[in-house]
């Protein structure tokens, strides 16, 4: 079927000109169209969620890896391996990631949890050091029907346990405490962390952070070291540790 006349002049007009203007102002380059670069092809990341296991990928330098890599420490629960920059538009390949959030015990903070729940959280998201031991005790002697009379000065609490007419026991709730929550990978030692401990009329217990977040630097470093000295133990020399 033949194009109209008005059609086939549209075209050849459209046609005969850019698609995209550019135009400069002030020494800058502008164009009239939203433009992305074409980058290049790039091989899938592989996902892992040890230290080990990325260790493990450099010292057998499956890959045949030449240059100079890059082991960046992103987070307490993430590390990248970056190869150097390449290509025009400046890239660079992800080559691997060690991310262990998703294997790592729920840690409730912040709200108020039923002894059984808490119990359960102390016992399987916290390593056996610091104060865990201590504070696993004074939950378990709350009874779940007994009254409780609470004086909190807004840093410890002076618990009486009263079930009827009889005192049970007078507990001091020490605040603030140290655990060590499992908050990183399993490769290193887990970083100290700093909380204040309540127990309300419920009775709830709750644990809530008292240190402003400097776990997550004592993480880091903590990841940091640990991979350096893997990576120096396997005479690892074209990656370089940085966090």
């Amino acid at each position: 079927m033949p194009l109209e006349k008005d059609t086939a002049q549209y075209l050849v007009e459209k046609v005969g000109k850019p698609f995209i203007h550019t135009m400069e102002d002030d020494g800058r380059q502008f164009s009239d169209k939203v433009m992305h670069p074409i980058l290049e092809a790039q091989a899938p990341t592989i996902n892992v969620t040890s230290l080990k296991a990325l260790v493990e990928y450099l010292k057998e330098n499956v890959d045949e890896i030449e240059s100079t890599v890059m082991v960046h420490v992103v987070s307490p629960t993430r590390v990248e391996l970056k190869s150097p920059e390449f290509g025009s538009h400046r890239q660079r390949d992800l080559y691997m990631t060690a991310d262990c959030s998703e294997v790592l015990p729920d840690l409730i903070l912040g709200r108020y949890l039923d002894q059984e729940s808490f119990l359960i959280m102390l016992k399987a998201s916290f390593t056996p050091a610091g104060a865990r031991e201590e504070i696993i005790n004074i939950a378990s002697a709350v009874a779940a029907k007994a009254e409780l009379e609470l004086k909190d000065d807004g840093v410890s609490q002076d618990v009486n346990i009263k079930k009827g007419v009889n005192r049970l026991q007078n507990i001091q709730v020490p605040s603030p405490i140290k655990l060590y929550p499992y908050r990183t990978f399993v490769e290193v030692d887990q970083p100290e962390s700093e909380m204040i401990f309540r127990i309300s009329q419920d009775p709830g217990f709750m644990l809530k952070e008292a240190d402003g977040g400097a776990w997550r630097n004592k993480a880091i470093k903590k990841v940091q070291d640990w991979l350096e000295f893997e990576l120096s133990k396997a005479k690892v020399e074209f990656a370089k540790v940085i966090a």
